[in-house]
């Protein structure tokens, strides 16, 4: 995989504000999404900085877009940061060739069940078909 050189990157404070700017210009459900948002260094900052907007009223929700890699690991903390729904994004449903393209993701029940145990609602979206 070739990287983007760090500099080429949003820095957290960078998306921190940037995500401020969309909620003063009327932004009310913001989703991250985008690669995989759970595999960033510090990705808890993506969603606890914003979660302030939460509390104050300027938000409505703030949502998740995940190939659920990562959401075994991460659903009480994201429940934590305020999230409420999460939306699985799955390629493909052939769990060799899931862990062939994320490089280290499991696909198995246990993110699903990780993710409904912290009171986060799942969408599973799929451009597979079941085989």
């Amino acid at each position: 995989m070739n990287f983007l050189p760090k500099r080429d990157v949003l820095s957290l404070e960078e998306l921190d504000r940037l995500y401020s700017v969309f909620v003063r210009l009327g932004t009310r459900k913001p989703r991250v999404a985008g690669g995989e948002p759970l595999m960033r260094g510090g990705n808890m900052t993506l969603f606890h900085s914003p979660s302030r907007h939460l509390r104050d009223g300027a938000l409505d929700e703030l949502t998740l877009t995940t190939n659920g890699s990562q959401l075994a690991r991460y659903a009480s903390k994201l429940a934590d940061c305020g999230v409420r729904r999460v939306n699985v994004s799955l390629g493909i449903l052939d769990p060799a060739r899931f862990r062939k393209i994320t490089r280290w993701g499991d696909l198995n029940d246990s993110s699903i069940d990780s993710a409904d145990r912290a009171g986060l609602k799942v969408k599973i979206c799929c451009a597979e078909g079941i085989q």
